[in-house]
């Protein structure tokens, strides 16, 4: 049964007849019921997580590694209506990421839980891990963030330190060389190095893309280390840093994103990174074979020439008089929440990811751009509070803390039924009928009470 809601009368009832009638975080479900809304989203790579109102946890879609934190089958999703979904975590979350098989949440203790594949140590427990368990960090620590790539995991521990364990084959640890942690005895804990982020400096933040971190550091700068083949530490060059040849140190390099503003936000994913600057304008820079950064070029990459950061890098064209106030990477779309609460995504479109009942990339030209670059359809009246990519899906809560989902559905990942069956891409059925899948026509995710 689920918890009381008062209604907007002052009376204390379960019942509703609109999302109106329960209090703020809640909407009204299938059955009538106030129910605890989603406030945050996680996506895999082919799996998908919600962080609903009071901490809980639950995730769908593929579950090979238990990424979707329960027992087989291998694909897991809410098909029946209100089915229930089992919390995943026994101490509630108050943040959670996720990677290509795995996720990890930050707990209201500060400790940080982790489940899936460990394969290298990305669940931060050395080898036998227990999925969930709690990543070993070092003695009585407590973590303020958690984010995770694609096989790596890192954390800011409360006072601005930084940890990274896993997946090392590119030096996205950061420790100086190229071996992975937490996938052998003795690696984890207070054997674990914190990584040197320049001389005084704490990290605020940090986002894991495939293979390289970035940091926001205390006085705002953007440092990054890890694979850098397509630019995306923006340093100008595709040198990887913080192997033993070029290790991180005092004078650790900073991304330059010029006089605009500064960061106050980092998203990364496959070869790329984007900052959402103070002055509510996005910069994206690395891999742009789709168009995921945004620039209107057919550039393959940015960032890794002479001459391309600072204010050279330009700005996300979101169109006229538009500013962001969030941003999320996925593997090679771009999605980002506008500061009228509309959405637009760019990038890679081929599965619907983009959400606009097309499969046409955007991105690449600058009449991708803009004014041009249509807005995400969530229904009628609907708006977005936060958005989440996948791989190759793309998850938005809207207003009424109700969650959508479009893109790829091969492993259920939408939490929709007709598996298999895309959404967003415009067309329907194995015969590819033409069909608007997106707005009122896209249901919500049926999460169960």
């Amino acid at each position: 049964m689920p918890a009381a809601c008062e209604l907007s009368d002052g009376s204390n009832k379960t019942a509703c007849a609109i999302d109106a009638d329960c209090n703020q975080g809640r909407y009204c479900g299938p059955a009538k019921m106030c129910l605890p809304g989603v406030e945050a989203l996680a996506l895999g790579f082919t799996h998908s997580c919600a962080l609903r109102q009071g901490g809980v946890v639950q995730c769908w879609g593929d579950n090979t590694f238990g990424e979707a934190g329960d027992a087989p089958p291998q694909v897991l999703l809410p098909l029946a209506l209100g089915q229930r979904l089992s919390p995943i975590l026994d101490t509630p979350a108050t943040a959670m990421e996720a990677g290509q098989g795995f996720n990890c949440a930050l707990l209201v203790t500060g400790k940080i839980a982790c489940w899936g594949d460990n394969t290298y140590g990305n669940l931060g427990q050395g080898p036998g891990a227990a999925s969930p368990g709690t990543a070993d960090l070092a003695t009585g620590y407590t973590a303020v963030q958690v984010s995770v790539g694609q096989t790596s995991s890192c954390a800011v521990l409360a006072g601005g330190a930084v940890k990274c364990w896993g997946d090392n084959r590119y030096a996205q640890l950061g420790v100086g060389d190229k071996v992975n942690r937490g996938d052998q005895p003795n690696q984890m804990g207070d054997n674990l190095p914190f990584i040197t982020l320049g001389s005084g400096h704490t990290a605020r933040a940090v986002a894991v893309g495939d293979a390289h971190v970035c940091a926001l550091l205390d006085d705002f700068q953007v440092a990054c280390w890890g694979d850098n083949f397509h630019g995306q530490l923006g340093l100008e060059d595709n040198v990887t840093r913080g192997d033993g040849l070029n290790p991180l140190g005092p004078t650790t390099e900073v991304a330059s994103l010029g006089s605009l503003g500064h960061a106050v936000a980092l998203s990364a994913a496959g070869d790329r990174t984007c900052a959402l600057l103070d002055s509510g304008q996005i910069k994206c820079w690395g891999n742009n074979t789709w168009g995921e950064l945004g620039l209107g070029v057919s550039d393959d990459a940015w960032g890794i020439l002479p001459g391309e950061m600072g204010d050279n890098l330009p700005t996300v064209d979101l169109g006229t008089g538009r500013t962001a106030l969030a941003v999320a990477t996925g593997e090679q779309h771009t999605c980002a929440i506008l500061d009228d609460h509309s959405l637009k995504c760019w990038g890679r479109n081929d599965d619907g990811e983009l959400g606009l009942d097309d499969a046409v990339s955007r991105g690449t030209k600058p009449e991708d751009m803009g004014d041009n670059l249509p807005t995400v359809d969530l229904g009628t009246g609907r708006t977005a509070i936060a958005v989440a990519a996948g791989a190759v899906h793309t998850c938005a809560v809207l207003d009424n803390h109700e969650t959508k989902c479009w893109g790829m559905n091969y492993d259920g990942e939408l939490g929709l039924d007709n598996l298999g069956e895309d959404r967003g891409d415009g067309v329907m059925g194995p015969l590819a009928v033409p069909a608007k899948e997106m707005g009122d026509n896209l249901p919500f995710v049926d999460l169960g009470p």
